[in-house]
């Protein structure tokens, strides 16, 4: 057993964050290692950052004007190509990535679903699914925990009991997989 198995260490585990300007090559570099580390640490306390590595970019933490950016003014804010394209393979044109007309058409029809009936209707299901996470993270006892592994699990468990009517006819693990291998490979940072 190694050291790191033993102990898991400082919890929570803590990415520094950038503080200085970095480059293109730096934060391409940083990003391959976790994307999260060339998050500016300044966007902690301002509600909206913005810089240039490349393109222009900015970070928007301020509610009222994330809310004016995603559904007030969207058509003043269209979405990045890089995010069209890491998510289009997968979801094709969802309300993930429509714009204009047909995004409105599809948040339109999606409405329902949302409605506060149907969602005190699933408090079951997800109840159920944060009860199963809480217990694998009680049995982990003091080793650390994934905690991404197990909101991605605990996701995938309210989203296939609601789908699928928890009826057991798909393989789980096997659907969970290629999700985790679709987000490996589109998510990698590239040149290219």
């Amino acid at each position: 057993m190694t050291q790191s198995e033993q102990s898991p260490g400082p919890l929570p585990v803590r990415v520094p964050l950038v503080t200085e300007p970095v480059g293109l090559l730096g934060s391409l570099q940083m990003a391959r290692r976790n994307v999260l580390s060339i998050i500016p640490k300044i966007a902690t306390t301002q509600p909206i950052v913005s810089g240039k590595t490349g393109k222009r970019w900015h970070m928007v933490m301020d509610p009222s004007a994330i809310r004016e950016i995603l559904l007030d003014r969207l058509e003043d804010y269209p979405k990045s190509d890089v995010t069209k394209n890491l998510l289009r393979p997968a979801i094709g044109e969802s309300l993930f990535i429509a714009e204009g007309a047909h995004w409105r058409w599809q948040r339109r029809a999606a409405a329902p679903v949302f409605s506060q009936r149907n969602v005190r209707n699933l408090a079951p299901v997800m109840s159920h699914a944060a009860t199963r996470a809480a217990d694998r993270i009680a049995a982990a006892g003091p080793r650390a925990v994934n905690m991404l592994d197990e909101m991605v699990t605990t996701t995938f468990d309210v989203i296939g009991d609601v789908t699928f009517s928890g009826d057991g006819t798909f393989d789980r693990d096997k659907v969970h997989g290629a999700i985790d291998d679709y987000i490996a490979e589109a998510g990698k940072i590239s040149l290219f």
